[in-house]
């Protein structure tokens, strides 16, 4: 950090849950802690009543005033106005919100508050993790729009397999039937209904998919409803060397989002050399395609579980060689590493007028 006193950073978001935010907040925190700076993370929401709701929000609001912290970074449209209020009261100079949700995705009020935080000046700069994030505010106020900064989200690749489960057995799949795997959130926003359609028309393979959710019990009544129960594996939330093992009796990873800012856990999988079948938005295009081959990278319309089954069963009947595998694993951690996360963060710190990083 140039030598300087180690800076003060706060994490604010809105609720401390498994993740795509809680992995990059996480290495952020990791990243800058190497680098000498000193980095707290609070969020917003705690389980309670809502009078201890209330409490833990005012203490954090007189954490925010009082910890003469010298940057913010704010993760959600509630964390961002928390932080472009209190934040900009405390005279914290470097007030930095994250582009966690596509605009459609944000409910209207919080999107119509955040667009006004953005624009007021409530933030100094809009993070943006790729391109396709960036351009899809393009429609915002040009005060807003200008703060905006790309820099793509580091990726910490998951554990090589320590062969602690073997998840074939546990999970009762023959040892030569291809096993489709997912990682992320039971929600709508990963669209896993799709994936379960699609199940459905691969006979004698199966889906294990690492996340929980809301929506886990209607996915366990579709696949009773398609027959598919027995070949469907909701695993629940795993550690990063649980992962590391399920990823190594993945034959195709699936990401069937119905929108993405970034697609981390399609990252992780193209770094652990699984090839990837995903849904066709811009993002993933861009994020996936800048380290993936024909032979390892299929795209499918979204919400389309005829062609996202079609395209997983030409890869799994041609999957990809080794050599090949590896040569999109390297790519990936090269170009997503988290020392070039950090610079760019690091850059913009020290930059007086917020012109650091990639500009949109």
């Amino acid at each position: 950090m140039g030598g300087a006193e180690p800076r003060r950073i706060l994490q604010l978001v809105s609720r401390d849950e498994a993740g795509g935010v809680q992995i990059l907040t996480r290495m952020i925190e990791a990243g800058f802690t190497a680098r000498g700076a000193e980095v707290e993370t609070l969020a917003l929401i705690r389980p309670g009543s809502t009078r201890e709701r209330l409490a833990h929000l005012a203490r954090v609001a007189r954490r925010i005033a009082g910890g003469r912290y010298d940057a913010i970074f704010s993760y959600h449209a509630a964390a961002g106005l928390v932080m472009a209020t209190v934040g900009r009261l405390a005279g914290v100079r470097k007030r930095l919100s994250h582009l966690t949700a596509m605009p459609e995705a944000i409910r209207p009020r919080w999107r119509a508050m955040d667009k006004l935080a953005g624009v007021s000046g409530g933030y100094t700069e809009v993070i943006a993790n790729s391109a396709a994030t960036a351009a899809a505010f393009a429609d915002f106020p040009a005060a807003f729009t200008r703060r905006i900064r790309t820099i793509p989200h580091g990726v910490v690749p998951v554990p090589a397999a320590l062969h602690e489960v073997d998840w074939r057995a546990r999970l009762a799949i023959p040892a030569a039937a291809g096993v489709l795997v997912a990682a992320g959130r039971l929600t709508p926003q990963k669209n896993y209904e799709t994936a379960v359609k699609a199940l459905a028309r691969l006979p004698e393979v199966h889906l294990a998919i690492a996340g929980d959710g809301p929506l886990r019990e209607s996915l366990q009544a579709l696949a009773a409803e398609l027959g598919v129960e027995r070949r469907l594996h909701l695993i629940g939330t795993l550690d990063r060397a649980a992962l590391g093992d399920l990823f190594a009796i993945g034959t195709v990873y699936l990401s069937p989002s119905n929108w993405e800012t970034f697609g981390l856990a399609a990252v992780e999988a193209q770094m652990a050399g699984l090839p990837v079948v995903a849904s066709d938005l811009p993002v993933l295009r861009e994020v996936l395609g800048a380290a993936g081959r024909p032979a390892t990278l299929a795209f499918h319309p979204v919400e389309d579980d005829g062609a996202l089954a079609a395209a997983a069963g030409r890869l799994l009947a041609d999957p990809p060689d080794a050599a090949t595998r590896a040569a999109v694993a390297g790519a990936a951690r090269q170009r997503y590493g988290l020392d070039t996360m950090v610079q760019l963060y690091v850059d913009l710190l020290e930059s007086r007028s917020g012109a650091a990083g990639r500009p949109t």
